[in-house]
């Protein structure tokens, strides 16, 4: 007997993931039905139209983003992929006026999903489209990629990872409009440099540009050359809207824009009632992207002192850039920078050739190399430890916790007496790239097992005999027959951590237990901090998404370091349509189930639930965090099978 398909489609409809039969993926190829939902944004935006264009450049819908700058829509048709969503006019909440530019999203694949259309993935698909694939779902993926180690505008990419696919909500909508009214604003900053330098560019190109300089590519998809004044003043744009919004105090169109962003979040999330984007912390990847401008423009900058933003990224802490930025951020020296992408845009072509040099040449320098020790880990109250540090491909070091000031790329100082266990870190910066050695020291009893200090390396002067004494050249006794002059080796510490419960709740909690040997000292990092006994437990949490924890325990021989990562529960709904016919037109009349396939590679299905009889056309499945590939079977009376829908990705947080 023939086994049996049908021509419907399936949707994971709590995650707003959808997906239909036909396969798809690939320029050109069909996709079956597509239904789409996400929000607009750079703004957000309102009522703005939305132009559907499949590969083929055939115009397959228009319709209007809602009030809460939302849309959904649905083709019943087969499209040639990739589908293109352009979005124009409406009403720009921040800005108050239409869209400046045209923002894109892409439909890669067949199904239904969430596709956000934004200055940000605008940027993607511009990106995707200038790889030697094309834009296809695994080009897009590159695009994200390479966004968030250059030009994330202060998105954490732990927070969201693809803002083009996921969802905004109130956990993540403050931080996707600031990055997004960030990116919007300079391009907008970037067409007026240029239009003042008599430059008439079209916004629309510029993150076209961006993109393929972002990819490495030298042409646009329409062969044209990238334009490199365009990209030198897009960077120097970028420098002047990444302090303000590191600041907290991002300006749009020449004025403050907090409290317009917060009001427009309000009208489009009307339960949210209390947004605050100048809250949205700073991260490690905004900071190293904004000091590899900095340290760009340094040099071309004839008012603006940049070097005092380079200290000021290189020396604080991450909590405390917004605060110390602010502080430096003042008028005039907004105005030097807005000069500074005056001239950019005007300098000639031997600078605009220099500057792009310079700024492959930081992209491709290694990150700076620390290292820190101590001579002792473990000292009685009101002793002293020597530290000594070696750095190499940095231009600054400082030192943080419990000691301060610059310091040398190598030496060594002794720190005390100290009263409290202390941590002492060195932060070394390089053109683009902050690494940081941290140690540890115990104050205490000295166990009696405790090791000989570690002699410091270096050079010392040799003391003078006092008159009347005899230099003893070498004071060490001879060894005696048989026996050997070599220490026995420090044991090699040990540590294990565990949790009592690996997968948990969203919300919940579990216990982590940790046991080590041949250890003085450990200190927690990741998911939690501190420093920690060298066995024991703690209760974490509450977990919102999966977390690693990592626990880092020194000892006379060396360290160890353990790591468990504890993952979240999530659900997800599938929904689909009972198939009404067999892949031969003819009518299906013995339908008797269907069975759900899921797994954590593409057409690699670990897993499969039945589900016996038709009345049911929703399924849902609780899964730790990860992502997970569904497809679904039919089955009939007889116990054939058809063959696999096409298939869904969802990541469960």
């Amino acid at each position: 007997m023939t086994l049996r398909t049908w021509k419907t489609a399936f949707a994971v409809t709590v995650l707003a993931l959808l997906s239909a039969c036909g396969g798809g993926g690939g320029n050109g190829g069909g996709s079956g039905p597509l239904s789409l939902s996400g929000s607009v944004l750079d703004g957000p935006v309102v009522g703005a139209d939305l132009i559907l264009t499949d590969a083929k450049g055939k115009v397959l819908l228009e319709i209007n983003s809602d009030s809460l700058a939302n849309y959904q829509l649905d083709l019943g048709a087969d499209a040639a992929l990739p589908v293109l969503i352009t979005a124009r006019g409406g009403t720009d909440l921040v800005t108050g006026r239409p869209l400046d530019f045209d923002l894109l999203g892409a439909a890669v694949r067949g199904g239904a999903y969430n596709v956000n259309i934004s200055p940000l993935t605008t940027l993607a698909v511009r990106a995707a489209q200038c790889t030697d694939r094309g834009l296809d779902q695994k080009s897009l993926s590159q695009a994200w990629d390479r966004i968030h180690q250059r030009l994330s505008m202060g998105l954490d990419a732990s927070l969201v990872a693809d803002p083009m696919a996921q969802r905004m909500d109130q956990t993540n909508v403050e931080a996707l409009v600031l990055a997004n009214e960030a990116l919007g604003e300079t391009v907008r900053r970037t067409g007026l440099a240029l239009l003042n330098a008599g430059l008439a560019v079209d916004q629309n190109s510029i993150l076209q540009h961006m993109g393929c300089e972002l990819m490495h590519g030298d042409t646009t998809p329409d062969d044209s050359p990238i334009d490199q004044r365009l990209v030198t003043a897009f960077r120097a744009a970028e420098l002047a809207v990444r302090l303000e919004t590191l600041a907290g105090r991002l300006e749009v169109d020449g004025q403050p824009a907090t409290t317009r962003m917060n009001d427009a979040i309000r009208t489009v999330m009307p339960e949210f009632a209390s947004p605050s984007v100048g809250d949205v912390p700073a991260n490690l990847a905004a900071a190293e992207q904004t000091l590899a401008l900095v340290n760009l423009f340094k040099n071309v900058a004839a008012n603006a002192d940049l070097t005092g933003f380079s200290r000021a990224i290189a020396t604080a802490s991450i909590e405390e850039l917004s605060a110390m930025l602010d502080g430096a951020l003042n008028s005039q020296l907004q105005n030097d920078l807005q000069s500074l992408m005056a001239s950019v845009a005007l300098t000639d072509e031997s600078q605009v050739i220099a500057l792009m040099a310079q700024a492959e040449a930081q992209e491709n320098s290694p990150p700076p190399s620390v290292s820190l020790s101590a001579n002792a880990s473990v000292i009685e109250t009101g002793d002293s430890v020597i530290l000594s540090w070696a750095a190499a491909e940095a231009e600054l070091c400082v030192a943080l916790d419990g000691w301060s000031g610059d310091r040398d790329f190598q030496g060594f100082s002794t720190v005390g007496p100290l009263q409290q266990s202390t941590e002492f870190t060195l932060r070394c910066a390089g053109d683009n790239e902050l690494t940081e050695k941290s140690v540890f020291i115990q104050v205490g009893t000295v166990p009696e097992s405790a090791p000989e200090p570690t002699p410091i390396s270096g050079t010392y002067p040799t003391p003078t005999p006092r008159p009347g004494t005899e230099t003893i050249t070498d004071p060490t006794p001879a060894p005696l027959p048989g026996t050997s002059t070599e220490p026995a080796p420090a044991p090699a510490p040990s540590v294990n951590l565990s949790a009592a419960d690996a997968v948990v709740p969203s919300g919940g909690s579990t216990r982590l237990n940790w046991q080590s040997t041949n250890t003085s000292n450990c200190t927690a990092a990741g998911g939690w901090s501190g420093s920690r006994p060298t066995t024991g437990n703690a209760n974490v949490g509450p977990l919102t998404r999966a977390t690693t924890f990592r626990l880092t325990c020194n000892g006379a021989g060396g360290s160890a370091v353990a790591m468990i990562s504890v993952r979240i529960n999530g659900s997800v709904t599938l929904n689909w349509q009972p198939p009404a016919q067999n892949v031969d037109g003819t009518p299906l009349t013995d339908l008797a189930g269907y069975r759900i396939y899921y797994g954590q590679q593409s057409r690699n299905y670990t897993e499969s639930v039945p589900i016996n009889g038709t009345a049911r056309s929703s399924y849902s499945l609780t899964l730790s965090s990860g992502d997970y590939y569904f497809a679904m079977t039919a089955i009939d009376a007889d116990g054939n099978e058809s063959g696999h829908s096409n298939e869904v990705l969802k990541t469960v947080l």
